[in-house]
This record gives structure tokens, C-alpha cells and sequence, in this order.
């Protein structure tokens, strides 16, 4: 799924950086606001997400919510250490040593 290993430079550092971090729902957000540059190449890559979501859910039978939902668990699994999520209640968390804190959804 395009991920940190597909992105850019400019999303590569701001991730490093937790300026930007994976969502519950599938997609990167903001934890700061972002330059224009940089909110320009994070929504292209969320847009090409969401077209690899509802592609992969129509193969599945399932929503895009729910589709985009799973791979956001599957992303926050194997989260490096250090790197920005957003939990369902809408909190930002930089992600420490050991099991990562994961959305109710993921189980």
C-alpha cells in the first residue's frame, strides 16, 4: 500500500519528523500544519490510496471505509518507532517501544 516506502523525500522527512502520521481511517494526516508543498504531495498520496482502496474493495465486497480501515491496521502494526498515528478519538501519538496503542477497530 503506498506507504512511507513510496513516498517522496519531502513526506519521507516530515514522517520521520511526526510533522504528518498514519490515521485509523487508512489515510496520513496532519499533526502540524503543513506547507503548501507538503499538503500537495499528502493529498496526492492519499488520493492514489483511495483509488488502490476501492479497487481492492469491490474485489473484496466490502466498503472502502472498511477496506481502508484494515489496511490502516495492518500500517499501524509495523509503524516504526517514533513515527506520528491518530487514534480514533482524534489524538495524535508518536509511536514508542513495544506493542503499538491501535484503534478499536483493529481488535
Amino acid at each position: 500500500m503506498l506507504g512511507a516506502a513510496a513516498a517522496p523525500p519531502l513526506v519521507d522527512s516530515a514522517l520521520a519528523d511526526a510533522r504528518i502520521g498514519e490515521q485509523a481511517d487508512g489515510y496520513l494526516g496532519f499533526v502540524e500544519p503543513p506547507s503548501p508543498e507538503l499538503r500537495k504531495v499528502v493529498a496526492d498520496i492519499n488520493i492514489r490510496r483511495r483509488e488502490a482502496f476501492t479497487e481492492r474493495a469491490i474485489v473484496e465486497h466490502v466498503t472502502v471505509a472498511e477496506f481502508a480501515a484494515a489496511t490502516a491496521c495492518q500500517i499501524l502494526r509495523k509503524l516504526p518507532v517514533g513515527r506520528a498515528f491518530r487514534l480514533d478519538d482524534g489524538s495524535w501519538r508518536i509511536r514508542g517501544p513495544g506493542s503499538p496503542i491501535l484503534p478499536l477497530a483493529c481488535g
